[in-house]
């Protein structure tokens, strides 16, 4: 069934949204057999190698919301707002497939952005590639490595390699002491090609697994992912990343869920096509929990910190930079397969961002967003059908029964904004690069 207008969902966005009926029953029986297990023990924690850090820090009170004073305002901030969620998700997505090594031997699965966002430009790149290289059969041979030293109480010293399915190498380097649960691991790919990617840099961390919790370092330096187009055996590139960024987490867990989080510093480049984009983060910290239940899963990821985001098109270079403030993005997705809401989501948008342009344009300021009626999304029908958020208490964006919204202002519609899609909010102000 074709998707509705402004609604897309890419295949790197969810890849359960574009399995058969009779694959997704097998995926999702997959994912009770996990839940079951979902009280971890050490052993397995010392599995995930999954990245965290802390999150915004006190102090001083924080400013007000930027006042909101027309209809015109109004609809500069609902374009923003609706942007930068999709930025905070794609983020999101792509910092935990970075520290995704281990997940798969875990009870819970990758993170992904909500049905109904769109990832485009830089996010949707990194979020794609990223999850390439989660995937990657390289990335479990190296991994592997560690799992085989886990209950070995003694140092076992890692030293692994091979030739990658279309050509190139990888190699793992390291130590992992199972007695005093700390390990460090280098991996190192050089033109590492499968699946019409290559892979090249090096990815190094350094960890210590506690008794509930794992805390972690990774630093990659020149790492790279390429993508090329199938027909082309390695001849035309898609698009590409490339990332020097430095991480510091924790990942814990307990009887009811996981809680995955990390926080970054440093850079990462995309590229398709004509557009290039570069991504600074600063400070930048995301905390996912995944809470599995009976009926549905919960994904809650919160942002707090700074990215600037610039994307270069010919001779002219724009920056949109972002400071994210308790910001949360909440996803309840239906499992009961025997339910008429099977794989249906509720999405929740909460929290605070400030925004702010090079050159100016658009509305500039700090913004609230809170989420009053939950963003509901059909499956089956493959559309929003409900939804209401709140903007520095005057301006609403109202999900339609029909996969439309309405942007008001205090209360009244604004002309040329009822029933329009979600990809028309956003081509208001258009961020380029999210």
């Amino acid at each position: 069934m074709k998707r509705q207008v402004g609604f897309q969902v890419s295949a790197h966005q969810h890849y359960a949204g574009a399995l058969t009926i009779f694959q997704r029953r097998d995926f999702m029986k997959k994912i009770r057999r996990m839940r079951k297990s979902l009280v971890i023990p050490a052993v397995l924690l010392s599995l995930a190698l999954v990245w965290a850090g802390c999150g915004g820090g006190g102090g001083a009170s924080a400013p007000p919301p930027t006042p909101i004073t027309s209809a015109a305002e109004a609809t500069y901030a609902a374009s923003a707002s609706s942007q930068s969620a999709s930025l905070a998700v794609g983020t999101g997505a792509t910092f935990l497939n970075m520290g995704m090594l281990g997940l798969f031997s875990l009870p819970a699965p990758q993170f992904k952005a909500p049905k109904n966002m769109e990832l485009t430009g830089g996010t949707a790149i990194t979020a794609k590639l990223s999850d390439k290289f989660a995937k990657s059969p390289a990335v479990a041979a190296a991994t592997a490595q560690i799992k085989k030293a886990v209950g070995s109480r003694a140092t076992v010293i890692i030293s692994d390699g091979g030739v990658c399915y279309d050509g190139g190498t990888w190699s793992a380097n390291g130590t992992f002491d199972d007695s005093a649960g700390t390990f460090r691991l280098t991996l190192t790919f050089t033109d590492c090609r499968q699946y019409d990617t290559a892979i090249n840099g090096t990815y190094s961390m350094t960890g210590a697994v506690m008794t509930s919790s794992i805390s972690l370092t990774m630093s990659l330096s020149g790492f790279s992912i390429t993508e090329y187009d199938p027909t082309s055996n390695y001849g035309t590139i898609v698009s590409s990343m490339t990332a020097d960024i430095d991480f510091t987490g924790n990942m814990g867990g307990n009887a009811t869920s996981l809680i995955f989080t990390m926080t970054g510093n440093g850079t990462i480049d995309a590229t398709e096509g004509p557009i290039s984009y570069n991504l600074t983060f600063t400070n930048y910290s995301i905390s996912d929990t995944y809470t599995p239940g009976t009926s549905f899963d919960t994904d809650n990821i919160a942002t707090n910190g700074k990215v600037s985001e610039s994307w270069t098109i010919g001779p002219d270079t724009f920056v949109a930079s972002i400071s994210y403030e308790n910001f949360v993005v909440g996803i309840k997705t239906y499992t009961d397969a025997t339910a008429s809401n099977y794989w249906d989501e509720e999405i929740s948008i909460n929290g605070v961002f400030t925004l702010d342009f090079t050159p100016n344009q658009c509305f500039e300021g700090r913004f609230s967003i809170q989420t009053t009626t939950p963003i509901y999304w059909d499956d089956t029908l493959l559309r929003t059908t409900a939804g209401r958020l709140v903007i520095n208490s005057n301006t609403t964006v109202i999900f339609n029964n029909d996969g439309t919204v309405t942007v008001q202002y205090q209360g009244a519609d604004i002309p040329g904004l009822v029933n329009v899609s979600e990809a028309d909010l956003a081509g208001v102000c258009l961020i380029a690069a999210l």
